[in-house]
């Protein structure tokens, strides 16, 4: 059987779980992302500038953030073409974070790296809305066993 792609289907005791659960997962890499790919203010100053002293720990906690909510969508969605996207999705936010973080060491300017970054925050984004597509779209009894 197919499922109407554009017929909303209300959450269900099966499926809201989860998608709070990918919300939650968004939520908390978006902060990580911000805190360590974000500008920072100078207090002895009005003047925000990018982070020059990105750090390869830096770039772990990134690589981190985004794995855990890979793995999250991996957890609860079951595989389809939704689920691939959502898993492209958070690779992206994970590039593109690294990039603000690599831009703002090369050419020190804070607003590059942080478009960048806002870039990042939307692949995070995107890549809840295909998993929760994925969940949406699938018979129940196709959701992977999963228990937060």
């Amino acid at each position: 059987m197919t499922i109407d792609p554009f017929i909303y289907r209300p959450p269900t005791l099966a499926t809201a779980p989860r998608y709070a659960h990918l919300r939650d997962l968004e939520a908390e890499t978006a902060d990580i992302l911000r805190t360590v790919c974000g500008p920072v203010v100078d207090p002895n100053t009005i003047m925000v500038h990018a982070n020059h002293h990105a750090t390869p720990g830096d770039y772990a906690e990134v690589s981190a953030a985004c794995k855990d909510l890979y793995d999250g969508i991996l957890a609860v969605c079951p595989p389809n073409d939704d689920r691939d996207r959502a898993e492209a999705d958070a690779r992206l936010a994970r590039m593109r974070a690294n990039e603000a973080l690599s831009r703002a060491r090369v050419t020190g300017d804070c607003f590059a790296p942080s478009r960048i970054l806002d870039g990042a925050i939307a692949a995070l984004r995107d890549a809840r809305m295909w998993a929760c597509a994925s969940i949406a779209l699938a018979d129940e009894a196709d959701l992977p066993a999963w228990r937060k």
